[in-house]
């Protein structure tokens, strides 16, 4: 499962404000004429709905956020069946390995979506598992995103922007499998086109697909015992994301981990060497490759050696490079500085699961002149 990705670019905002973060060839810049050829009837319906049908009897939604400017020279819109024979929402169950970012810096969301696929209960919420290429499908897929005390549903078609016949955005390693492309797609809708994705925080991206409580850490000074902090959070279903924000964007250090890049950290595990017991934590990079090359990387760490077969098939750690590696407690904190955890709450578990999330009590309420909001700076009556 090697994956390769075309270009570096970080997904964290960096500390300055930025006024572009990217050029306007690919994200949200093309007009809307390339619906033209797929429609049949006249394009003035306002309707946010995906009901208008292309010449191929599928559905197309002509309400996609997709800028004002042309597309780039080459970028197709195309739907998976015209990618592959077969094409799969999902292949053999979604996993945290099915992303692999492609040429867009939205690393922030692809690690809350890592994050999410550990929960299966709760990725259902998100991603209807009821949808296939196959029985009822008519070119659209339905997901839904947390919105101010609520789930929302957000309906897509499954037309991909497409260059040379490959996904130019969020893929997944398994060619045929696309629910994690267009989630990504679904979340773009929502947040006003692709290029809406470009840079962001984790833990944003984790409310939306959640509806959870987020806090956000500075490393290495505010924990004393973090292997047991951690593996409290995950025990009770938080999801995780980790970064460095301290050197220059789109560059690594000297061990492979980039700065100003989302991590999604997915286990903490007590390991057994030949000397004792070690902590380990499992991080995955979601771009599916360009990996942590310290001690206990996976393809040069001698450390392994002290482990044995059998307790590195109970961690399901392979010698391969697809994103996914470990590293010891104290490597963590020296080349990450910034943790981004999301808390589930308790209604957002499943009965009879083992995860013990936060009590969450919402209070539903609305500013109103006069009543509940102050009015003018210079009233002596204003409400504070």
């Amino acid at each position: 499962m090697i994956k390769s990705r075309s270009s570096s670019q970080s997904s964290l905002p960096p500390q300055d404000s930025v006024d572009s973060a990217c050029s306007d060839e690919l994200m949200g810049s093309q007009s809307r004429r390339w619906l033209a050829d797929l429609l049949d009837k006249d394009m003035s319906s306002e309707s946010g709905d995906v009901t208008a049908v292309g010449r191929d009897g599928l559905c197309v939604d002509y309400h996609f956020p997709v800028g004002e400017l042309e597309m780039k020279s080459g970028v197709k819109w195309k739907r998976p069946k015209e990618l592959c024979f077969s094409p799969k929402f999902i292949v053999d169950g979604a996993s945290r390995l099915d992303i692999c970012q492609g040429k867009l810096s939205d690393c922030w969301v692809l690690s809350a979506i890592a994050s999410l696929a550990m929960y299966p209960d709760l990725l259902k919420k998100v991603v209807p598992l009821n949808q296939s290429f196959q029985d009822g499908y008519n070119g659209s897929f339905t997901f839904r995103f947390w919105q101010y005390g609520q789930w929302e549903e957000v309906r897509i078609d499954d037309l991909l922007p497409t260059l040379d016949n490959k996904l130019v955005f969020l893929s997944s390693p398994e060619r045929n499998e696309y629910w994690s492309s267009l989630l990504e797609k679904a979340y773009a809708k929502l947040k006003g086109g692709y290029r809406a994705l470009e840079m962001g925080y984790p833990h944003e991206a984790m409310v939306d697909m959640t509806g959870g409580v987020t806090e956000v850490f500075t490393l290495p000074s505010v924990f004393k015992n973090l292997p047991d902090l951690l593996m409290n959070l995950l025990a009770k279903g938080a999801l995780i994301n980790c970064a460095n924000t301290k050197g220059i964007m789109e560059e690594r250090n000297e061990l492979g981990i980039l700065f100003k890049h989302a991590y999604s950290l997915t286990a903490v595990e007590k390991v057994q060497t030949t000397y004792g017991f070690v902590d380990l934590l499992r991080i995955l990079n979601p771009w599916g490759n360009t990996e942590w090359i310290g001690p206990w990387s996976d393809l040069k760490g001698e450390e392994w050696k002290m482990v044995s077969p059998e307790e590195q098939k109970r961690l399901g750690r392979v010698s391969r490079e697809d994103g996914e590696f470990w590293m010891s407690v104290l490597d963590f904190q020296l080349n990450f500085n910034m943790m981004e955890v999301c808390h589930l709450t308790q209604g957002l578990s499943e009965p009879g699961s083992s995860v013990q999330p936060w009590n969450c009590v919402m209070y539903h309420g609305s500013w109103m002149p006069n009543i509940t909001a102050g009015g003018s700076p210079n009233s002596s009556k204003r409400i504070l």
